[in-house]
């Protein structure tokens, strides 16, 4: 059986849920909600879901879930298509990594999950989080012009930097729980000092957010 592609995708818990109570008791409209989400599983893992026709499956997803969740569906999926293999990712430079980052913030989701699932090593984390730090820099490149930036953003309403934190608080949590945090500290590996400036960058905020709060 074909890998379910909605248990995958990296979302928010209500991100593909509809608060249309009223029309959904009514029956009046195709709504995503968890019953419907069982329903696309279904398609997306049987035959229509490997014909390759990409118009027609939408077309189906679109009458379980309606044409929006439907549609954004359809972008997360080429999102997830398109980011590179992370272990490919870790076996090459941090700077062709960085060359092969993914350019909307759905796949850097996909990477951020994906990076955190196979760094099993401490080198690993730390490469990790330094791809996580260059992909939030790619991600909030000033030079990028506002039509640029609306493609990037919409419609996950989500920093670059944000997703950067949430790929480097993923592996340091994974590092801290395997006991590894005093060996990647301390380590020369590529990426090191990357992760060692993110987090005492990360403190000096956190210690700017306390002193506000308590002002």
């Amino acid at each position: 059986m074909a890998p379910s592609p909605i248990r995958s995708a990296p979302r928010s818990p209500t991100a593909f849920l509809s608060n249309n109570d009223k029309r959904i008791q009514e029956s009046l409209l195709a709504s995503p909600t968890p019953r419907s989400w069982e329903f696309v599983d279904n398609i997306l893992t049987g035959p229509l879901g490997s014909l390759g026709k990409p118009r027609l499956l939408n077309i189906a997803v679109a009458g379980k879930v309606g044409e929006e969740a439907a549609n954004h569906l359809a972008e997360t999926l080429k999102d997830m298509t398109a980011c590179k293999d992370p272990n490919w990712l870790l076996d090459i430079s941090l700077k062709e990594a960085g060359a092969n980052l993914p350019s909307t913030l759905r796949g850097s989701l996909v990477l951020a999950y994906s990076l955190c699932h196979v760094a099993n090593t401490p080198p690993r984390i730390i490469k990790s989080a330094a791809i996580m730090k260059r992909l939030g820099e790619t991600l909030n490149d000033p030079s990028l012009n506002d039509k640029e930036k609306a493609a990037i953003n919409n419609p996950t309403h989500i920093s670059g930097n944000e997703i950067s934190a949430l790929g480097i608080e993923r592996l340091m949590r994974k590092a801290e729980e395997k006991g590894w945090t005093d060996e990647i500290l301390s380590s020369n590996a590529p990426g090191a000092d990357d992760v060692r400036n993110y987090l005492i960058d990360l403190d000096r905020r956190q210690r700017q957010f306390d002193t506000d709060l308590a002002a």
